[in-house]
């Protein structure tokens, strides 16, 4: 977005009040999920297993999830609460139901929205670099798992990213990060050594496991959305964070149906609206979208389909799609 252009927008947003919070609504939210997990969990323990009942309460918890991880990402901006220390316990509390440690993906999401598109200095995105050494097996498993929509590539981005980021900075010798990292991962936890003791590994393997898998699922499709393609820089080529107001170049929004965004995943496909203004509430985002159709036609703004593009994204060789785009960014239109 033109510099000027954003310098407006941004103090349109800040007079329109969209930076502000709501921690009562953001209470409320977080108690209406709760309540609905426990509810929708104990529909599914005494539904017919494999039924049809049975695998629509799987996919309603596993988007349920997803939805925790959104709230989860808004503590990590600080835009659920008013204070650092209740956006603190509100994220480590939504992180019980979204399998993601809350200090470790905090930390290193700070480092992506800094350094987004320069794909060796962003920690969510510097693992694809090794796919340029993988060997032509690894490739291959690695196009099959991704036109099978089998959601690898998200589950090994959630563990060797963030449930392994403690472990490395105990080799580093950062004790401080180490504890707080051990510590979150003990919360997330948590839930699942109760469920365990509770019901037996029998009925996990079958009623919580599949929630998980559903979530890794759309986590994958999801996120994989935003960012897709758009890697054109590594640090020999660019040694400075993109600005705000040029990350519309490395990043994409996708839309739904009407109250699918908020319904399937709480305005998270407002993405590039989100990294123009990190510290914008999600329920804020569609408005942020509003104000931006009274400036001028931006030619970097990406706005796709959600379905047809995720559709369109797995008929491209991932291989291609990720290696090529550290050189030159893809340019993927949707179908």
């Amino acid at each position: 977005m033109d510099k000027i252009d954003f310098r407006n927008l941004r103090n349109k947003v800040k007079s329109e009040g969209l930076l502000s919070t709501s921690p009562k609504v953001s209470l409320l939210i977080i108690t209406f999920e709760t309540l609905m997990f426990i509810i929708l969990f104990y529909f599914l323990i005494n539904t017919e297993v494999f039924s049809f009942s049975y695998w629509s309460l799987i996919i309603i918890s596993g988007i349920g999830m997803f939805r925790f991880f959104t709230l989860l990402h808004d503590c990590g901006h600080r835009t659920l609460f008013k204070t650092k220390s209740r956006n603190t316990w509100a994220g480590l509390f939504c992180s019980m139901f979204c399998f993601i440690p809350y200090f470790p993906w905090r930390d290193l999401h700070i480092q992506h929205h800094k350094w987004v598109g320069v794909i060796d200095k962003d920690p969510t995105q510097v693992g694809l670099i090794k796919l340029r050494q993988a060997s032509i097996v690894k490739r291959n498993l690695f196009r099959l798992v991704w036109w099978l929509c089998i959601p690898i590539p998200s589950i090994q981005l959630i563990f060797t990213v963030f449930w392994a980021y403690p472990f490395k900075a105990l080799i580093k010798h950062d004790h401080s990060e180490a504890k707080k990292g051990l510590f979150s991962i003990l919360i997330c936890l948590l839930p699942h050594a109760i469920l365990l003791a509770t019901f037996g590994g029998k009925a996990y393997f079958i009623y919580v496991l599949p929630i998980i898998i559903c979530f890794f699922i759309w986590f994958e499709t999801i996120n994989f959305t935003h960012h897709s393609g758009l890697f054109p820089f590594t640090s020999k080529t660019r040694n400075k964070p993109i600005p705000l107001h040029e990350q519309d170049s490395v990043t994409r929004s996708s839309t739904f149906f009407t109250f699918g965004s908020t319904l399937l995943c709480y305005n998270f496909n407002f993405h590039t609206e989100h990294h123009y203004f990190p510290t914008v509430p999600w329920h804020n985002l569609p408005k942020v979208t509003q104000l931006m159709q009274e400036f001028p036609k931006n030619k970097d703004y990406n706005d796709v389909s959600f379905l047809a593009f995720s559709a369109y994204l797995r008929t491209k060789d991932p291989v291609d799609l990720y290696i090529k785009s550290q050189f030159k960014t893809i340019n993927l239109k949707e179908k």
